[in-house]
């Protein structure tokens, strides 16, 4: 079990927190302030240009990703680069085992109050997946529930209000409870093409030269082209501790 840690921010963090233009107002009438309190699993990494604009607890976000969601239940939830996360996006709680005679979890976990004294070798294993994986260049639209456990493809993009209860296969577009395919973003051969250009690993400065707007395979080609001879990719997100001087 990974450590939730609060840290009260100092000079020295906002600083930091400058020098990779992390955001907690997309409008800037809000700064971190000294004094500011955060909450973060030790795990988190993070990227550059990222902005978490409700709450004050810290998921690992990409560059040029952000956040209205709270992240409220602190669990391994992980995005890749140009990340779009509407309001009240959620996992689902602590998910019971279906598989069991009973699903209470008075016959897996210990030292509650509520429950009775259970010695170890009386409790039956139960160990449900926690983590959640974003891909690059996903938008999950405001209201979602996501299911504890699953990866949502590069290019995906999940409509408002939608129950996530399984992984999500790149490029789609999905909607409903539960969540179905509605529809592909692109082609199977556009989608090949964006695979394998990743242009999502390339900082906004190279990849804005592009017009996004304009018909898709013209769109593509300028991009191919800008991408072909640039070397300059996004650097890997770094762990929060290590980046704030914490890390032991």
């Amino acid at each position: 079990m990974k450590k939730i840690l609060l840290l009260t921010l100092t000079k020295n963090h906002i600083e930091r927190f400058s020098d990779i233009n992390f955001e907690i107002d997309s409008a800037h009438r809000n700064k971190l302030a000294v004094g500011n309190k955060i909450i973060f699993r030790e795990d988190v990494e993070i990227g550059k240009n990222v902005g978490i604009y409700a709450g004050n607890k810290i998921a690992s976000l990409g560059s040029y990703s952000f956040s209205r969601s709270a992240f409220e239940e602190l669990i391994d939830f992980r995005t890749g680069n140009y990340v779009s996360i509407a309001e009240n996006v959620q996992s689902f709680g602590f998910e019971h085992p279906t598989n069991f005679i009973g699903t209470s979890p008075i016959f897996y976990q210990k030292n509650r109050k509520l429950f009775p004294s259970n010695d170890k070798e009386n409790l039956v294993q139960h160990s449900p997946k926690e983590s959640i994986s974003v891909g690059h260049d996903v938008w999950i639209g405001r209201n979602v529930l996501i299911k504890r456990g699953i990866s949502i493809g590069d290019g995906a993009i999940i409509g408002a209000g939608s129950v996530v209860t399984k992984s999500v296969a790149p490029f789609s577009v999905i909607g409903g409870n539960p969540a179905k395919l509605i529809r592909q973003r692109f082609p199977e051969e556009f989608q090949k093409r964006l695979a394998h250009l990743q242009w999502w690993l390339y900082p906004a400065e190279v990849i804005q030269t592009v017009i996004f707007n304009q018909p898709f395979e013209a769109a593509l080609l300028e991009l191919e082209k800008v991408i072909e001879d640039n070397p300059k990719r996004i650097l890997p997100k770094v762990p929060l501790l290590k980046f704030l001087n914490l890390a032991d």
